[in-house]
């Protein structure tokens, strides 16, 4: 079994131990994978809101029914449906980590989650933003229906939860990568008393010092 930089230690005899209960409720365990799960229920507000308010789907559930500026739905839209896609996937990835055993592999999937992560950070805050420039200041003279109020409001307020979790998973990503540098990003607890921790081969080791030994 070889130990490796972020996450473990692995070899081909691990991909049973991984595929089962026990190291999905690890892997749920895992920092990065619970800000994830919270971001990815974010991105379902969002989008859901915006696809159950809209209306005739020819008007911006912000513009009252009215005809008007179409981008702020399109662009939240876009924004939460390709957030939660984003996150579905790399829970995936998350939870299949363990089957490489090749460091760079490893490597580029963090790399690959904080470029990700921080992009869809950018394009939550333009979401945030242009929803909320459009609510602030739409003509509100014609009264809202209460349903729609709480539904622009909604998807204003997860916009911004979206922007700071995928934010956060940029830093645990920086920050995994920083580990990884010669040290174990996180242990990866197998089951069947399999660990991320380092092993020391001691075999050889003895036998070389048995082998050194004076003799009588």
């Amino acid at each position: 079994m070889a130990a490796t930089a972020y996450g473990g230690s692995t070899d081909k005899g691990n991909i049973s131990a991984i595929l089962t209960p026990q190291h999905a409720l690890d892997t749920i365990k895992k920092p990065h994978v619970i800000v994830r799960l919270v971001v990815m229920v974010a991105c379902i507000v969002v989008f859901g809101c915006i696809a159950d308010n809209g209306g005739d789907r020819l008007t911006c559930f912000i513009n009252n029914g009215q005809s008007g500026d179409q981008g702020p739905c399109v662009l939240g839209l876009f924004v939460g449906v390709m957030g939660f896609l984003i996150c579905i996937g790399f829970l995936i990835i998350d939870y299949l980590f363990e089957l490489s055993n090749n460091v760079m592999v490893r490597k580029w999937f963090v790399v690959t989650d904080i470029a990700v992560s921080g992009l869809w950070c950018f394009f939550s805050l333009v979401s945030f933003a242009v929803i909320t420039n459009k609510w602030s200041n739409n003509d509100q003279s014609s009264p809202y229906k209460p349903a729609t109020v709480s539904a622009i409001r909604a998807s204003i307020a997860f916009s911004f939860f979206a922007m700071v979790g995928f934010g956060v998973l940029a830093g645990l990503g920086a920050y995994r990568l920083r580990l990884g540098g010669g040290q174990l990003a996180e242990p990866s607890a197998l089951p069947g008393g399999m660990t991320g921790t380092p092993q020391v081969e001691t075999t050889s080791i003895e036998a070389a010092a048995t082998a050194s030994e004076p003799t009588d």
